[in-house]
């Protein structure tokens, strides 16, 4: 702690108890405080990370500073505690109930370890210099990179929403969270609702708490001095915007924005989402602690080999070019265990992700919702404004994952109340209605659809690979709809039966953007490839089987799904079905060839449609209408092209007749 007295350790070499050092730097920080010596005194107080202490396993007690800890009791981390770590993981894991809280505490104190062990490799690998390399060694971290990293790294999740990776990434069905208008949106916040809704009813301290500053406005008061530091002459941003270039997916900073020996941004952010940033340090084995899962063996040593490396051909403002990189060695003295290191980080996250992140029962919660969303958007129920109505609703009422099933349930009756009021037909399909938003009950009593129907790129890879195409993320959401639409109508099953699950093609790879140095050189592990020269070359020969596979193995995770619920797996089963549907499923899902395929098609019609008592192939304007008003959206067939199953029923077709 530069330039706060604390008392020596004995002469016996015994450690100084810490609660004795940390009251020895309260005492004589506030003292400096007291008197107001200026703003370096300020700040000192307000960012000194040893005055205040959190109990938070893995790491013991995680120091912070009276500005973090003002900031973490803020409402819009407060919220935090009601929001899941793994959303719909819990209905597999049941002792994974931890939430974003701790995790984004957790992200704050690996963020810190990583810049302590650079700092440390910094210092040692200065005592070996290496004249004959092209890439220099950097600086070691400033005081006002320290402090905004650690700040970025608390507030890295504050945008987070209950079931958010199901909603955002899987779905595609609501905007990410760590996008810069997101972000924004929780941190100007300034009504929070936790428990009632009613304002009036508050006493005035409770108003004052819960209508009270900003998280905006707090960072600005707390760290505006700081931020002054690290912007060039002639910007001026607030802290929000260094926070947002530091964590938004979507933020593309500029070296020339901030200066340049005081803030390395690139740098700094990498530490933050690359691919050994300090959110995956902590998340790995926090959730696997939680799900009492061993998945791959992620290293610690990893970190003594990362360095903050300036390339060649840098300018004057060499600083702002720092990469971080990875060291390997020297070509006859290769650090096989920092391959072995790097190699166990990937393979840490790519075992998670298969056993717990996108476990299929998780994935059948988050192909009911998708089935609601997107039944109630297609149908106008849910415009794009609701949806964000629902999002901003669930920040302010801290919203836990039952909590969002029930506000989405509530907005959308307002939402089938607003067209009817404009005249919309809704009487018609409220059977539908009913049905449909009942999946969101089911997701929360565990009545989970079971997987009927499986496609994976390890069987008929070209099959998954058309099927990602037409049925993946938002693109492919109609299309999924209308495919569940379809099943239901041929095999006379009820609206929600059917969902559909379907993953992309590789679903959680993060391509490990890394750098890697090798006798002193370093090059990006993604441009291997590319890269004719020998130290590429080299590098390949040391890591290249390792990262080649790590990517393949990623591409074996997608999955294509159809589920039934339990009750139609039943009924499917009574008639004799269960083997048509999956026929049919298949047959729904290959390119429709009538010349190949519509001889199987008329077979598998005519044995459905004699079952359920239907005239197989008579197809009328009416029975159209009266399937578009039962299902709530119209139904000209499957997605691929394929021709319905289902007839008109026979007493139908009798009167029709007449």
């Amino acid at each position: 702690m530069s330039g706060i007295d604390v008392p020596e350790p004995p002469r016996s070499g015994a450690a100084v108890p810490t609660d004795q050092l940390r009251d020895a730097a309260l005492e004589t920080v506030g003292k400096r405080y007291a008197t107001g010596n200026g703003p370096l005194d300020r700040q000192l107080w307000l960012h000194e990370p040893t005055l205040e202490e959190v109990c938070l396993p893995p790491y013991g007690f995680v120091s912070c500073s009276p500005a973090e800890r003002a900031v973490y009791d803020h409402p819009a981390m407060q919220r935090l505690r009601r929001v899941a770590q793994l959303g719909g993981a819990s209905h597999v894991f049941p002792s994974a109930e931890h939430s974003r809280f701790p995790h984004s505490l957790g992200v704050l104190a690996a963020a810190t370890g990583l810049m302590d062990a650079i700092d440390a490799n910094v210092a040692l690998d200065a005592r070996t210099p290496q004249p004959d390399a092209s890439w220099r060694l950097g600086a070691e971290f400033t005081t006002a990179e320290r402090v905004l990293v650690r700040l970025a790294a608390l507030l890295h999740d504050v945008a987070h929403l209950p079931y958010g990776h199901t909603l955002e990434d899987e779905l595609g069905l609501l905007e990410p969270h760590d996008t810069r208008r997101k972000i924004r949106a929780v941190a100007r916040i300034a009504d929070w609702a936790p428990v009632r809704q009613a304002l009036p009813d508050h006493s005035a301290g409770t108003r004052r708490l819960l209508a009270g500053v900003t998280l905006e406005a707090l960072i600005e008061r707390l760290y505006a001095d700081v931020c002054g530091q690290v912007w060039r002459r002639g910007r001026s941003h607030s802290v929000l915007d260094v926070v947002l270039d530091l964590v938004a997916r979507d933020s593309r900073p500029a070296h020339s924005w901030y200066e340049p020996n005081s803030f390395r941004i690139m740098f700094c952010r990498e530490l933050l989402v690359g691919a050994v940033s300090a959110d995956v340090l902590d998340y790995l084995p926090r959730d696997q602690a939680a799900a009492g899962v061993q998945a791959g063996s992620y290293n610690p040593r990893l970190l003594q080999y990362l360095l903050p490396l300036i390339p060649p051909g840098a300018g004057d403002q060499s600083n702002a070019e720092t990469r971080l990189v990875i060291d390997l060695g020297k070509h006859r003295r290769v650090k096989t265990d920092a391959v072995t290191a790097v190699h166990g980080l990937l393979a840490s996250r790519f075992e998670m992700t298969q056993i717990v992140y996108r476990h299929p029962v998780k994935s059948s919660s988050a192909a009911m919702l998708d089935r609601v969303l997107a039944y109630f958007s297609a149908n106008g129920a849910l415009s794009t404004a609701e949806l964000r109505n629902i999002e901003d609703e669930c920040y302010r009422r801290f919203a836990d994952e039952d909590d969002i099933l029930r506000i989405f349930a509530e907005q959308i009756v307002v939402g089938i109340k607003r067209q009817s009021a404009s005249g919309v037909d809704v009487g018609s399909r409220r059977e539908a209605d009913e049905a449909v938003l009942e999946l969101l009950d089911l997701v929360a009593l565990r009545r989970l659809h079971k997987v009927e129907f499986s496609l994976s790129p390890a069987h008929e890879r070209e099959l998954f690979e058309e099927s990602i195409e037409l049925y993946a993320g938002a693109a492919g959401t109609q299309n999924r709809i209308a495919l569940a639409h379809q099943l239901e109508e041929d095999f006379g099953l009820r609206n929600g039966d059917v969902v559909v699950y379907c993953s992309g093609p590789r679903p959680g790879l993060k391509n490990p953007n890394l750098w890697l140095r090798l006798d002193g050189d370093a090059v990006a592990l993604l441009s291997l490839d590319e890269t004719h020269t020998q130290l590429a070359r080299r590098v390949e020969s040391v890591v290249g089987e390792y990262f080649q596979a790590q990517q393949a193995r990623f591409g074996s995770l997608g999955r294509f799904e159809i589920l039934l619920a339990n009750a139609a797996i039943a009924q499917l089963e009574g008639r004799g079905l269960r083997p048509h549907f999956t026929q049919v499923a298949l047959l729904a899902l290959k390119p429709w060839a009538p010349e190949r395929s519509k001889a199987i098609r008329d077979m598998l019609a005519e044995k459905v449609n004699m079952e359920l008592g239907r005239i197989p192939g008579l197809f009328s304007s009416t029975s159209s209408a009266a399937r578009a008003g039962r299902q709530g959206s119209p139904t000209s067939g499957y997605p691929n092209g394929m021709p319905p199953l289902a007839g008109v029923a026979v007493a139908e077709g009798k009167s029709n007749g007449n």
